[in-house]
This record gives structure tokens, C-alpha cells and sequence, in this order.
């Protein structure tokens, strides 16, 4: 019995390049690293912020490529944080519990730029120049835009995340954010206890 012959049209489809795509040109992890954000731990890397635990993910994806672990502690973390996307460097960001593991900030739209700069900008410090680069940019408007009011900024392409919550504690504390029709309850002003937009991972 003869095998079924495929004619050269048909044998394209099965070109090994054909299947896999680009999965044969995805930088493979050589290294595998852990960051830990929050309290001290003996022996292990230790970051104060999550921005310093990406920028050590950015600047060791210079030698090799690789694969970055990054655990947050129990605790309330500081943002905001930004991670671009960087060729070899792939990242899954952990948190135990999304009731006790905060990673927060209060930020809005109508933030200005030297704002943003004066509040944050001691971040971002010692960051990679694509970290640095996106800084740049929003510091550079009068008032930074929803598109850049986000607590955690993430344009690095599979990144995992999970075990922790993302939380914006803004409010509109000023009143002229907050149009007097909009204003819930009737009141004249909104505290910042009121609401505030948090996401559970």
C-alpha cells in the first residue's frame, strides 16, 4: 500500500517554518531569576519597589535572554510602575493574596506633568533608558491623559500576573475634576474614601 504523496502546493503547508511561525525566532530563556519585593529576606535579591525589581529584569535581558520571577510581599506597594517591551526578557509578577498584597497609587487623568515628575519621579531614577523614555513622554504634557494615568503600565507581551491587587486610590479630591452634575449623593465634594477603582488578580 502506498503512502498518500502531497503535491507542492500542498507540501507548503507543512513547511516547518509554515507551522511554527515565529516561534523559531522567540528568544529562548537561558537564565532564570527571582526579584522579591518588600521586607528583607536573607540570600535572596531584594528590591524596595517594583520599578527597581523591572529595571533589574531590563538591565540583566542585556547579557541574555531571560525569564524574571518577581514575588510581592504581603504589604502596600508604591506605584506607578512602567515595563516596556524588551526583546529576551520575559516576566510573571506574583503576589500570596490579593486582599493583603496592594500594589496601588493615586493618579488621574488631570495630573500635570511636573506634578507626575515632583510625585514620581524619584522612581524612575535609575531606570533603563525604555523605562526613562516613557517617563519622558508623560512628564511632558500639561496634563497627562487617562492613556498615562494608569497605576501599573505593562507593554511587555505575555506577561503573567496574579496573587495580588492593582488599586487606584484616586477620588477626585479636587472638585473641579468632578462636575457638580456628576457628584453622587448630592454632595458638594467627594472625600477619598468615597470609591476608587481596584482590580484583584
Amino acid at each position: 500500500m502506498m503512502r498518500p504523496q502531497l503535491n507542492a502546493e500542498e507540501a507548503v503547508k507543512f513547511d516547518k517554518n509554515e507551522v511554527l511561525g515565529k516561534e523559531k525566532d522567540k528568544p529562548r530563556p537561558r537564565r532564570y531569576i527571582c526579584y522579591y519585593v518588600g521586607a528583607s529576606k536573607s540570600g535572596e535579591k531584594r528590591s524596595f519597589t517594583l520599578q527597581s525589581a523591572f529595571d533589574a529584569a531590563i538591565w540583566a535581558a542585556r547579557e541574555e535572554a531571560i525569564h524574571v520571577s518577581i514575588f510581592l510581599e504581603d504589604g502596600n506597594h508604591e506605584g506607578p510602575a512602567i515595563l516596556p517591551k524588551i526583546d529576551g526578557l520575559t516576566v510573571a509578577l506574583n503576589g500570596d493574596n490579593p486582599d493583603a498584597c496592594i500594589f496601588s497609587s493615586n493618579i488621574h487623568a488631570r495630573v500635570t506633568g511636573k506634578e507626575y515628575f515632583d510625585r514620581f519621579g524619584f522612581l524612575f531614577n535609575d531606570s533603563p533608558p525604555e523605562v526613562k523614555e516613557i517617563f519622558h513622554e508623560i512628564i511632558s504634557y500639561n496634563q497627562i491623559g487617562t492613556g498615562n494615568s494608569s497605576v501599573l503600565r505593562i507593554a511587555l507581551p505575555d506577561t503573567k500576573l496574579s496573587g495580588f491587587t492593582i488599586e487606584n486610590t484616586y477620588n477626585c479630591d479636587r472638585t473641579q475634576d468632578y462636575p457638580q452634575s456628576r457628584v453622587p449623593c448630592g454632595t458638594k465634594k467627594v472625600n477619598g474614601q468615597t470609591k476608587h477603582t481596584r482590580q484583584l488578580l
